[in-house]
Formats: C-alpha cells, structure tokens, sequence
C-alpha cells in the first residue's frame, strides 16, 4: 500500500472518532501548498483547520516565531520557499509545532542561521526525511520512524526519545560553529537514543558528553553511508560507547575516533 492510501486509511480511522466540528481537512487554493510570510498567515490556517491536505512553506522574509497549534496532520511537507537569490533566507527565530503528529513529506529546515529551537513534541511519523539545521535546541520526542534524519547545528539540547528506526541514513553533526562561526557549542551534547532498533547508517560528529543507544539491533547498511557507524568526538569529555544489543551489521562496520573511554 502507497504512503498516501496508508495516511488516508489511518486519517480517515482518526477522523471517524473525532466530532465532524473538530476536523477540518484544509486545501489551498493552488491545490499544492500555503505559502506563509508572517505569524499572522499561519493564524488564519490553524484558525479553521487541523490538517493541511498539502505542504506549508515560510516565505524568505519570514521573521520572528513559527508557532503552528491545532494542525494535526500535514499531507505533505514544511519547508521554507527557496528564491533565486542564494543569500535570501528566512530570519525565523523558532518553530513551534505542537500539536503535529503526522507528515506526509519532508522537514526541511536548513540554513536559518537565527533559529534557536525548533519542537515537535506530538510528531510521531515523518513519511520521508527530516533536515533540521542551525538549531540549538530540537525536540521530537515523539517520532518514531523515518527514512532520513539529519541534525546539524550548535545543538545543546536533543530529545529523540521514541525514535526506533532511521530506515536509511541518520546525522546528527553537532561541530564547533555550527552554522554561525562566532558561536560554538554552549556545551557537549548528550545523545540519548533509548528506543532506536534499527538504522541504515549512523554518522555522529562534534563535542559529545555522552552515547547511549542500549537497544540498537541492527545496522543494515541501506542509505548512502559507507560505515555502518561513524562516531567523531573531539573538544567534549571522554564518553563511554558500547552496544549491548547490537547483533547485524551489514558493510564495513564501526568507525569510533576521538576522546572514548570504552
């Protein structure tokens, strides 16, 4: 069954449990996506809808906060709206989802150098990829599952507590800059992945205080990694690493540097 006819089938499940009043399946008018230029455009939308049938794009002058509450589903995507101009970004400060639970797209967040959090708390499904980069803090505690996880930026603060599968490659860079030169990492960066099962590829890089993965099974190679795990430290505390459940991996294995204790 496609990812479409799977969402429809779930969506229309949810939906029958909810009074009619409470869900509003919204469209926009060019049938593809909304496109958003300040909080206000985003009010309108959660004012009478709680799942967007398309994608939502910040324009380039976007500025300030991206508090999106009441939108439940989104069909396919949120991103930001690129222009021919390769300086000309939104200058978004946080993006605030909180009662997003399905995307039937991608997450695309990437280069907004004044973005400082960015939460999902209820996001369980992501049907392709997430890019989120230039963040300091990222919470998706919620997620569950996807095919490509990309996390790049000053991070000081990560919550990926469900996350069970990345079915292809999954980064997470927390490197000293990060996309601002002047601002290095506030502090190492513990990553905590209780509940990841499986992955195609892990590459972690930056300042780490800690590792935990105690239920990772299975590194299956798919993606486009060439080590299965690649973990590069440096500037942080010495971290322990060990894998106490780990019992398949496909291709060329482990590669660890930087201060490990274990």
């Amino acid at each position: 069954m496609s990812s479409r006819a799977t969402w429809m089938s779930l969506f229309t499940v949810a939906v029958g449990l909810l009074p009619t009043a409470m869900a509003q399946i919204c469209t926009p008018e060019d049938g593809y996506r909304y496109l958003v230029g300040r909080q206000s455009d985003l009010d309108e939308i959660t004012a009478k809808c709680t799942t967007v049938n398309g994608s939502i794009a910040m324009t380039v002058n976007y500025t300030g906060s991206f508090h999106l509450p009441n939108i439940r589903n989104i069909t396919n995507g949120l991103r930001w709206s690129l222009t021919q101009l390769e300086n000309e970004t939104p200058e978004t400060t946080s993006i605030d989802l909180p009662d997003l639970e399905f995307l039937g797209g991608s997450l695309e967040i990437s280069d907004i150098s004044t973005l400082q959090s960015f939460t999902a708390p209820k996001l369980e499904t992501v049907e392709w990829a997430a890019n989120i980069q230039c963040t300091q803090e990222v919470d998706l505690r919620s997620l569950v599952d996807l095919e490509y996880l990309t996390i790049i930026g000053n991070i000081s603060s990560l919550r990926l507590d469900s996350l069970r599968q990345v079915r292809q490659d999954m980064t997470i860079c927390n490197k000293d800059g990060g996309c601002n030169p002047v601002q290095p990492p506030s502090n190492s960066l513990n990553i905590s992945l209780p509940a990841l099962h499986d992955a195609g590829h892990i590459f972690l890089k930056g300042r780490f205080s800690d590792l935990a993965t105690p239920n990772l099974t299975n590194l299956t190679g798919f993606g486009n990694g060439f080590y299965n795990f690649k973990l590069l430290t440096a500037g942080g505390p010495p971290i322990n690493v060990s894998f106490p459940e780990l019992k398949y991996i496909q291709g060329e294995g482990l590669w660890l540097e930087g201060n490990i204790s274990k």
